[in-house]
């Protein structure tokens, strides 16, 4: 799957409006537009061997996150298996909220097994919109097969050795 994501701060609510053409299997492949998550529209109809298409998404004023994504099965049978988008037109006043940069902390960095981790988030999020409030989201993933949504957690590791742990962090931006 492929994807698009981009946070926007509506001041008013107005259409989303872009052109998009699909070259792929109908039925198979297909574009989806997700605002906040929802699926809009219907991602069969944006499928096949289509011309250039104007679609508009109703948004309300706030903070959304729109995700296009086009997924495709393992096939290549007919057309070029792909969608196009072009001309993304946002509603007036409207300003692009940036996506957060996850990074954080481990203290006592080495640690003896059995120990525990503190693990503290030091991300950059960006601030809510004007609008809307952007709460951001925690995923972490300690390395050893576990992980929390917490945003400073406490991990022990079992087993000594040498574990990468990552943080995933999402809000309104992305």
């Amino acid at each position: 799957m492929s994807w698009l994501e981009i946070g926007l701060d509506v001041t008013q609510a107005a259409d989303l409006s872009f052109f998009w053409r699909a070259d792929s299997e109908q039925g198979f492949d297909v574009l989806r537009v997700l605002v906040d998550g929802v699926e809009v529209g219907n991602s069969l109809q944006r499928s096949g061997m289509t011309p250039w298409t104007l679609e508009r998404v109703p948004l309300g004023a706030g903070v959304h996150l729109v995700r296009f994504e086009y997924e495709k099965d393992n096939s290549v049978s007919i057309g070029g298996d792909l969608v196009r988008l072009d001309d993304i037109a946002f509603p007036p006043g409207t300003a692009i909220v940036p996506p957060p940069v996850a990074s954080f902390t481990a203290s006592p960095n080495p640690v003896s097994a059995g120990s525990s981790v503190t693990f503290t988030d030091t991300s950059t999020v960006t601030a809510a919109g004007t609008t809307g409030t952007a709460v951001p989201s925690y995923s972490w993933d300690f390395g050893d097969g576990t992980g929390s949504a917490q945003q400073h957690p406490v991990h022990v590791y079992a087993a000594p050795g040498t574990y990468t742990a990552t943080l995933t962090v999402r809000d309104a931006g992305g």
